[in-house]
């Protein structure tokens, strides 16, 4: 609902018990939360700090799955901030955790990660392999928004290197599922197509 000035102030309160009860793992995903939150907001330095702390705290208790997650999202501030070797790291080391204890959605969302970040330094080969294993596991576990969005990383992808009819073909099925969910990805698909036809023309 975009109410952030809530969300920082429910989660700060999570925290709060958290740390009074000593409940470890509650502590880390209250963190994590308001990393997610600052980062929501463009504050990159607090995100990190969160997420930092939310790490060290998920690597002390063992928790892999959390481990995975702090390490996801400081790659995405690593990349929102333009340091893409940075991203790539840290990618790498939530897809390893993934893998290991078979998160399936965890592997998805690491490669698609890597493949927008390979996108970015122009890596093309990689970044196809990575968004297509992950679109892979999308359909296989049933995550259309997250298909939605991996097929428009795809078409951005197809632009680039210069398929427009791979494209559009990407592109007319990321709007169609992103129009059917109602999410906002519908417009910049929208947008990306009426791009892409008027290059085409």
């Amino acid at each position: 609902m975009g109410d952030y000035a809530k969300t920082i102030e429910y989660s700060q309160q999570s925290l709060t018990n958290a740390r009074e009860i000593k409940n470890r793992r509650n502590e880390s995903l209250a963190l994590n939360n308001l990393g997610i939150t600052y980062y929501c907001l463009g504050d990159y330095a607090k995100a990190i700090a969160y997420h930092e702390q939310s790490l060290m705290i998920a690597r002390e208790i063992g928790d892999r799955s959390g481990e995975g997650e702090a390490l996801c999202n400081i790659g995405n501030v690593s990349y929102s901030l333009g340091d893409y070797q940075q991203a790539i790291h840290y990618h790498q080391q939530c897809l390893a955790i993934a893998q290991h204890i078979g998160n399936r959605f965890g592997e998805a969302k690491a490669l698609t990660n890597l493949g927008r970040t390979f996108i970015k330094i122009e890596h093309y080969s990689k970044a196809l392999e990575t968004l297509q294993v992950s679109l892979e596991i999308y359909r296989t576990i049933g995550s259309r928004f997250d298909e939605a969005v991996t097929l428009k990383y795809l078409a951005e992808l197809y632009l680039q290197i210069g398929d427009r009819t791979l494209a559009l073909e990407s592109c007319d099925r990321a709007l169609s599922i992103s129009t059917e969910l109602g999410i906002p990805l519908a417009k910049e698909c929208q947008e990306l197509k009426e791009k892409l036809l008027l290059d085409r023309a």
